[in-house]
């Protein structure tokens, strides 16, 4: 007597003889060839990245993670994977990590900005540097460095974009000029 525990969906039969003892039978599972539709292929969009180029590790959850993105912006950490400091990464290493690097450019470029505070006193010749660190982020975005990376990033990505007039661009023209008639 054959009794499937599988329900007859699988492979695994099992065979009870009449003393009680369960012996476990295999069949063999079924060829391409014997299904009627192909089972369809996936492939891979997006090429891999070079031998050697380095992997962007993932931030903490919290409000302090751009406190780690700075860090990562400006020294390596080998213990957590980053062999050199993302502003020293080659350009065909950043094209493979897409956004994830694009936005910790522009923090570590703002903390770049803002943490050193050029003071030029008129007509003196001297050029007096003070350097603020991060402090000077914290003076610039309060709020968002309270709230974390993403907040941060996204208040120096609309500062840049009301700066420069930068931003997403529609190939159909502004709302006002497709407003017009």
């Amino acid at each position: 007597m054959l009794r499937s525990i599988s329900g007859g969906r699988g492979p695994d039969i099992r065979t009870i003889h009449p003393a009680g003892q369960t012996q476990r039978a295999r069949e063999p599972l079924p060829s391409p060839s014997d299904h009627q539709t192909s089972v369809p292929t996936v492939s891979i969009a997006r090429e891999l990245p070079p031998a050697g180029a380095p992997c962007l590790p993932l931030l903490p959850r919290g409000s302090d993670s751009w406190r780690q993105c700075i860090r990562d912006w400006t020294e390596s950490d080998v213990r957590r994977g980053l062999l050199y400091p993302l502003k020293d990464w080659k350009p065909e290493w950043r094209k493979y990590h897409g956004n994830g690097y694009i936005q910790r450019a522009y923090v570590g470029q703002a903390y770049e900005r803002y943490g050193a505070l050029y003071v030029n006193p008129g007509a003196s010749t001297y050029v007096i540097v003070v350097r603020l660190g991060v402090d000077g982020l914290l003076a610039r975005y309060p709020d968002a460095c309270l709230k974390g990376f993403t907040q941060l990033y996204k208040e120096i990505r609309a500062e840049s974009v009301r700066e420069k007039g930068t931003g997403r661009r529609s190939i159909n023209g502004t709302p006002e000029e497709r407003a017009r008639p």
